[in-house]
């Protein structure tokens, strides 16, 4: 657990970064949903599942899937960083 909130501590406030910003646009109102609960907020992949009634498997499928399209998108803006 204090490995998760060492890396959670690390994230960027998404009010302050504009690449970060930028990439949560593209994304789906559920895509967005998913990575603030998971990554902001540091619900696991089972919590945000009960929430939704969805099993935590479906959400960590979900979201690889929208962290996927967030790496895509920022290559696609020529700003290269690690998210």
């Amino acid at each position: 657990m204090e490995r998760r909130e060492e890396l959670l501590s690390k994230i960027p406030n998404p009010n302050s970064d504009p690449l970060l910003q930028e990439c949560m646009r593209i994304l789906s109102d559920e895509q967005r949903r998913l990575i603030r609960l998971y990554y902001l907020e540091g619900y696991t992949d089972k919590e945000i599942g009960g929430m939704l009634n969805k099993s935590g498997r479906w959400i960590t499928t979900k979201r690889h899937i929208a962290l996927r399209e967030m790496i895509r998108h920022s290559g696609r803006i020529n700003i290269r960083r690690n998210l």
